[in-house]
């Protein structure tokens, strides 16, 4: 009997441990993404312990153990380390798309954005775009990229653009910014947004990304030629309004467009100098009333009265007496 009894107990103690292992696995199992910037991993779980080094938004680890609130991961070099659960969320790949916008919109709408916090969310958006091809967020994330990485640079100091991780972070995006020599600063290539319209126009956030590519600023500086300042409208405000005569923006683009155009109408009358000026050359000449005409067909096309002021100004630029040298 008493050996029966130690037997009974000994399968029962059995049951029990393999029961706890298998709740502690279930527990470990699964994945986790990193939901902040410059996450720190440690030795132990615990924020006294050792800081292993950091780890990047959205890196997802598989997890080995949990112990309370911590997720014992495998960092670099093979290293065993643990990251607490504040700075991580549970990584569902069905659900990857909504978890990588929701990232991004948590930095994106941050008031007091920083440049390493944008830099990191851009380097971020940068490397799931191969991940993302072909799914029901390729459009938003597409975008988003482009938004984190024009807000990083527009965080770059002035005085500080060549030089240490501002100038690695231009580098390592050259193919998407320009410099702009008047700014002292870089700007997204617009081409990106129109691009990006391109390949998703009858996707509902067409009309979102051709207004963001329409208030990209362009580089270079006019200094009063007025065939560059033509232009400038005809490749912002007025490639909007030709594409969405009737899209969101319109307004906006329009009211734009006639206050950037109504300089260059009250300096038609030739009083000199206008601080604007036109070469009396062929060229120059042919490509004044060639924007002319495709800025007052893009007007003509919006419905209402909205484009008339625009219409107007635009007579009066074509009729208009302006310096032929700049000042």
């Amino acid at each position: 009997m008493r050996s029966s009894s130690v037997q009974k107990f000994t399968i029962l103690f059995a049951i029990i441990f393999a029961s706890f292992g298998a709740a502690t696995s279930v527990d470990a199992a699964g994945k986790v993404i990193v939901s902040v910037t410059e996450a720190r991993v440690r030795e132990s779980p615990n924020l006294n312990s050792k800081i292993l080094g950091k780890s990047r938004l959205g890196k997802v680890y598989e997890v080995k153990n949990k112990r309370g609130d911590w997720y014992n991961i495998t960092f670099e070099n093979g290293k065993s380390g643990w990251i607490s659960g504040t700075i991580v969320e549970q990584f569902d790949a069905s659900k990857k798309g909504q978890i990588y916008s929701r990232l991004a919109d948590k930095y994106l709408n941050r008031p007091n954005l920083t440049f390493n916090d944008a830099a990191e969310l851009s380097e971020f958006l940068n490397v799931i775009q191969n991940e993302i091809v072909g799914s029901d967020r390729e459009p938003e994330l597409s975008l988003k990229r482009l938004a984190a990485l024009a807000a990083a640079v527009n965080l770059i100091p002035l005085d500080k653009v060549d030089t240490g991780v501002y100038r690695e972070f231009t580098e390592a995006n050259e193919n998407d910014i320009v410099y702009s020599e008047p700014a002292g600063q870089y700007f997204v290539v617009a081409e990106r947004y129109w691009e990006l319209r391109e390949r998703f126009a009858s996707h509902p956030l067409a009309d979102e990304i051709a207004w963001q590519g329409s208030q990209t600023a362009l580089p270079g500086e006019c200094e009063g030629y007025l065939v560059c300042h033509l232009f400038n409208v005809r490749d912002t405000d007025g490639k909007y309004l030709e594409l969405y005569p009737n899209g969101k923006y319109t307004g906006q683009a329009l009211k734009k467009m006639s206050e950037y155009l109504a300089f260059m109408a009250e300096a038609a009358g030739g009083k000199s100098p206008t601080g604007y000026y036109l070469p009396d050359d062929a060229e120059d000449r042919q490509s004044f009333r060639r924007l002319i005409s495709e800025l007052r067909s893009i007007v003509s096309k919006i419905k209402g009265t909205a484009g008339t002021g625009i219409i107007n100004d635009l007579k009066k630029i074509e009729n208009g007496k302006f310096d032929q040298d700049p000042e």
